[in-house]
């Protein structure tokens, strides 16, 4: 097990995981947080989020090929609609 950040918060992963086991991991964690709790929870949609990991953008393509390091940061981003 590995620790990486998500948006500032730590989180421990198996050290094999790619960018794209840990982002669905995560979206998974975020449905089941959501259906037990009452308060809103932040929800992410793998096909409009944008991944920046170590403050690079992650292009969708090379999700499932970046094997992440202990302390690598990733920041999820919602696209907003609007001006």
């Amino acid at each position: 097990m590995i620790t990486i950040f998500i948006n500032g918060h730590a989180t421990q992963v198996n050290a094999e995981y790619t960018l794209q086991d840990i982002l669905l991991l995560v979206t998974q964690q975020s449905l089941e947080q959501e259906q037990l709790s009452s308060k809103p929870q932040h929800q992410f949609d793998l096909s409009t989020i944008a991944v920046a990991h170590n403050l690079h953008i992650v292009p969708k393509s090379q999700w499932a090929q970046l094997i992440c390091n202990e302390n690598d940061q990733i920041e999820l981003y919602n696209a907003v609609a609007g001006g």
